[in-house]
């Protein structure tokens, strides 16, 4: 988070806030032009649900234009990051088999015995379409993973507002 980065808007920012906390049955998605915060903003949610004791795990599709990882994009480094951050993170969860689907699934029942929410976090959708010669069908490979939610799942997106071909199928038909 960068020095000196503060919430755009405080009501926003707890609202937003409690909205993961309420465990809804649909993603949360945050939008807005390129450049404004978003992804910062998504930072310092993060930050305060780690302080609040809120198990996570996130990935973001884009870092910035001095990142030297080769791939950020394809569904298996997604996958594999994510899978790696619950086995690092989360090492009480007992994880039976490789699949992202029954990883986070097998998350969210753990934690819902202690009566928290899981949140995956997925950030720079808009940065999927662009970099990957208009295919989204990564994009398409972890959210047929993912949606329908989980009992006890809790999915934040963030992406800048694109047109609807560049966005997963299941995400546009939770999330309209």
């Amino acid at each position: 988070i960068p020095p000196g980065y503060r919430v755009p808007d405080t009501a926003f920012f707890l609202s937003f806030i409690n909205a993961i906390e309420a465990i809804p049955a649909e993603p949360i998605v945050l939008t807005g032009p390129p450049g404004r915060g978003k992804s910062t903003f998504l930072s310092k949610a993060c930050e305060l649900l780690q302080k609040k004791g809120i198990p996570l795990v996130r990935h973001h599709y884009y870092l910035s234009s001095t990142d030297r990882s080769h791939d950020r994009h394809t569904s298996f480094v997604v996958e594999e990051s994510l899978l790696a951050q619950i086995q690092h993170f989360h090492p009480d969860v007992h994880v039976h088999d490789r699949a992202l689907g029954s990883a986070l699934a097998a998350c969210a029942a753990h934690y819902k015995k202690r009566n928290k929410p899981f949140v995956l976090l997925l950030d720079g959708l808009d940065h999927v379409w662009r970099n990957q010669g208009q295919d989204k069908r990564p994009l398409d490979e972890i959210f047929n993973q993912v949606l329908p939610v989980f009992d006890n799942l809790v999915v934040v997106v963030g992406t800048q507002p694109v047109e609807d071909a560049q966005l997963p199928s299941r995400l546009l038909a939770g999330t309209p």
